[in-house]
């Protein structure tokens, strides 16, 4: 696994590990996987980011249709 350091507006600095795999079925295309550190800065932020995210989802599927 390699570094990574990414930053987000609403968690700021991860620093996270990602692998790139190669897609037996499907040359020339690769699946990035990041991952945090267990119980430290990085995995914290990635969990906040997540259910920002999620949080953001079930509010869209809230509002009411345009035009209804």
């Amino acid at each position: 696994m390699c570094p990574r350091v990414r930053c987000k507006p609403v968690v700021g600095r991860l620093d996270l590990d990602f692998e790139s795999m190669d897609l037996p079925t499907e040359p020339g295309l690769q699946l990035n996987v990041y991952t945090a550190p267990a119980e430290g800065p990085a995995a914290d932020n990635l969990a906040l980011l997540a259910s920002w995210a999620a949080s953001e989802k079930t509010l869209a599927t809230e509002l009411p249709a345009p035009g209804g």
